[in-house]
């Protein structure tokens, strides 16, 4: 039980790094502390909505439809990250930065 919990901590710090080492990357400086905060805020919600509304579909309609709704969504979050794409973001930013020190 004690090494479960040990390899959770080790993946749940692992996760973090990896969202904040993205962040770094395509959001401004500026952004970055409100942005940070507002994904940790985002997920905290996430983490107390998302066992309530599943533990009452599992009672309402069995752990099959938790399964199959589970896998459903990964599979669109894969989809949908597909779409990033950093490098047009950061132009963006760059153009963005470039026209106000201009006017």
């Amino acid at each position: 039980m004690g090494n479960d919990y040990i390899l959770h901590q080790l993946m749940h710090t692992n996760r973090v790094l990896q969202k904040s080492s993205y962040v770094h990357k395509i959001a401004p400086a500026e952004e970055l502390k409100p942005t940070l905060s507002m994904g940790v805020t985002m997920n905290h919600v996430a983490a107390v909505i998302a066992p309530v509304a599943g533990g009452l579909a599992w009672v309402l309609f069995g752990y099959e439809v938790i399964f199959i709704s589970g896998a459903i969504l990964a599979f669109i979050s894969l989809l949908v990250c597909q779409w990033v794409d950093p490098e047009r973001l950061r132009a963006e930013l760059a153009a963005d930065k470039g026209g106000l020190a201009a006017s």
